[in-house]
């Protein structure tokens, strides 16, 4: 099959929704989030198309910062698969992003995904970080028993750090064992970037620091 990559348009929307809707057991949110995708200047939306221009796959690259390209989003129809479609389309992405002055390009992969990382791999990237999920459930309080009851204070508390101090927590964070594993990269939802004092300085300010 000649593989053909161009700009995704609108209306190709429809034919997306028919080979992303059951990517996982929970669906997808490629489709969803499709026409935003379009719409965003920091971005591009590539389509790989059979002989008669239809998608066939799709992926995504956005800019995080003037020398970081993203890429997410990949998806094959499972009749095209096993053809270079996934690997011609990450090309186009890392061209469109070098046209954009990026210098490096990143992406995530799931770590039961082998077929994935060994396509990734054989394209030369290699892996950096490993990321990991986690929740904790907090012990000793709040707790209110009916409405005269009394708010017991948590055993861990976080401290909000004012803009004042925030230069200051970074050096402290770019210096320790966590920007050593995470190799200085921070998310934005789930893209992953450098870290800047910048970054610190808006969090402290939204108060999320």
């Amino acid at each position: 099959m000649e593989i053909h990559v161009r700009s995704a348009r609108a209306e190709d929307h429809s034919r997306l929704v028919d080979f992303t809707r059951d990517t996982f057991s929970w669906g997808d949110y490629v489709a969803d989030e499709f026409p935003r995708w379009l719409a965003d200047p920091d971005g591009a939306v590539l389509v790989a198309t059979d002989a008669d221009n239809r998608p066939v796959g799709v992926a995504r690259v956005v800019r995080l910062s003037s020398a970081e390209a993203w890429l997410h989003a990949a998806r094959v129809d499972p009749a095209f698969r096993r053809q270079g479609i996934g690997s011609r389309l990450n090309e186009a992405c890392v061209e469109w992003a070098r046209r954009e002055g990026a210098l490096v390009a990143r992406l995530l992969i799931e770590e039961w995904n082998q077929v994935a990382r060994g396509q990734v791999e054989k394209l030369g990237y290699r892996g950096t970080a490993r990321w990991g999920y986690a929740r904790r459930r907090l012990t000793g309080g709040p707790a209110i028993e009916g409405n005269g009851g009394r708010r017991v204070p948590g055993e861990e508390r976080l401290q909000p750090v004012d803009a004042g101090e925030a230069e200051l927590a970074f050096v402290a964070w770019s210096s320790g064992d966590m920007v050593q594993a995470a190799r200085g990269l921070f998310p934005l939802g789930w893209a992953l970037r450098q870290m800047t004092v910048d970054d610190a300085v808006r969090a402290a300010r939204s108060g999320a620091l």
